[in-house]
């Protein structure tokens, strides 16, 4: 949805928090390598699933000094959005969500608000998929 607004150096970084994303708990399913496939092309870039061996945190500390603050939100956001994406949003997702907010000098309430907003959207947007429908 914003994607296309990181700087080209942010959007592989971007990536690879998916990809630590998806692995959170510890399954990387085909839908989330579609995902990561359609968020190629919304930054206009080649589509690929990056390959990370770098450290969580050392990603975030990058990605922390090199993004300006709607950045960092974007990153928050859209990443949320994947990680509930298959409809569950369990524990260790929750936890990996928490790190990256805060790893990104965002807070807790800034991910709450997030999850609050995409969880309207997402009622608004079934109701327009109900209401084509009928």
């Amino acid at each position: 949805m914003f994607l296309s607004q990181l700087s080209d150096k942010n959007k592989e970084d971007f990536l690879k928090v998916c990809t630590c994303a998806a692995l959170s708990n510890n399954v990387f399913a085909d839908e989330e390598k579609e995902i990561l496939y359609v968020y190629c092309r919304e930054m206009d870039i080649e589509e690929h699933i990056p390959e990370s061996k770098e450290d969580f945190d050392t990603l975030i500390g990058r990605l922390r000094g090199e993004t300006n603050d709607e950045e960092k939100r974007i990153i928050v956001f859209e990443t949320l959005t994947f990680i509930k994406s298959d409809g569950t949003y369990d524990e260790k997702e929750q936890d990996f969500m928490l790190k990256l907010t805060t790893g990104l000098g965002l807070s807790k309430e800034d991910l709450d608000r997030f999850d609050s907003l995409l969880e309207k959207y997402l009622l608004v947007e079934q109701e327009l998929f109900d209401a084509i429908a009928e």
